[in-house]
């Protein structure tokens, strides 16, 4: 599999003996349901082109609106890399991550299809959603994108909206099932459950002096799940631990000359767990919230509420 950054990194020479490549073409926040049948569709369709004929995933970095107007924050699904990761996964032969700027998006719709999809991509077929936009200012429709495509013998195939346990999934119903905590939700159009991954660092060691160590996850430019406490599923390399997740200021620690505007922390307690995994990768996903995050009058109170949520996350994740 191939990532190329952009079509300026295009060789003529990739594609000189290709008879025409599969191409799909989206931001793919969350890579959910929706989108996999897109790229999968793509897949497809390079395998019924022939020998030589590659699938195509263009996708941009950083996500157009934000490029576009950078006072908009978006909570992205994934991190841009693990993004690339979930369409690597589906089997794709090569991913253009097209650097989005002003002068990208200024391309016309006809400019756009006769020299980056004709052109430097030789593509043959081509596949999006029911509601694809494209070209300056998102002016290019599928009704106008019909005969631009027939114009340079690309055929255009349209996936119709797919529903998956009664919801048609998209990257902002699955934000917003996200920031009101509803995981069930989310996971039944990402198709996996959602999560967080990084390299484990070192806290102030609080968890360890009283008795519930735990691994401590630097989170950045992703969506932010409601503070409170969660019944995960955690991966150190291959194994797999059950776990229990606080996202929040830890309240009860936190002192009148600190103040409340601390960073959110990410603090997963795993079960059954005693090895140092200090600078160590970990998969954290979400599986249930338990409850809110809130302040308690002490350390004892603290470790009993812990110990119950604990005992609440061991249920939950032994539910099939």
């Amino acid at each position: 599999m191939v990532i190329l950054r952009g079509i300026d990194e295009l060789q003529s020479a990739q594609f000189e003996s290709s008879p025409g490549n599969a191409v799909t073409i989206g931001n793919f926040d969350g890579v959910h349901l929706g989108h996999q049948v897109l790229i999968r569709s793509a897949i497809d369709q390079a395998r019924d082109l022939g020998a030589g004929s590659r699938s195509v995933v263009f996708t941009f970095r950083p996500h157009p609106q934000q490029a576009l107007r950078p006072e908009i924050h978006i909570p992205l699904l994934l991190t841009f890399d693990e993004k690339l990761k979930k369409i690597s996964d589906l089997g794709v032969d090569m991913i253009l991550e097209q650097p989005f700027s002003r002068d990208f998006s200024n391309f016309t719709p006809e400019v756009f299809v006769r020299e980056v999809l004709a052109r430097r991509l030789k593509t043959r077929r081509l596949v999006v959603g029911h509601d694809f936009r494209f070209g300056s200012g998102r002016s290019g429709s599928l009704e106008n994108l019909q005969p631009l495509a027939e114009q340079m013998g690309i055929r255009l195939l349209v996936i119709d909206p797919q529903s998956f346990d009664g919801r048609v999934p998209s990257s902002s119903k699955i934000r917003s099932a996200l920031l009101t905590a509803d995981l069930a939700a989310a996971r039944s159009q990402l198709g996996y459950s959602f999560f967080y991954e990084g390299v484990v660092v070192r806290g102030d060691g609080r968890g360890k002096k009283i008795g519930i160590p735990t691994a401590n996850l630097r989170i950045e430019n992703k969506l932010a799940l409601p503070f409170g406490v969660y019944a995960t599923r955690s991966r150190v390399g291959q194994k797999s631990v059950a776990s229990v997740t606080n996202i929040g200021v830890r309240p009860t620690f936190i002192t009148q000359e600190l103040g409340s505007e601390l960073p959110a922390s990410v603090e997963t307690h795993l079960f059954d767990h005693d090895e140092d995994i200090y600078g160590s990768r970990l998969h954290l996903e979400f599986v249930q919230k338990i409850r809110e995050e809130r302040k308690f009058d002490g350390v004892e109170s603290l470790v009993r509420q812990i110990r119950q949520d604990i005992e609440k996350a061991r249920q939950i994740l032994s539910m099939p």
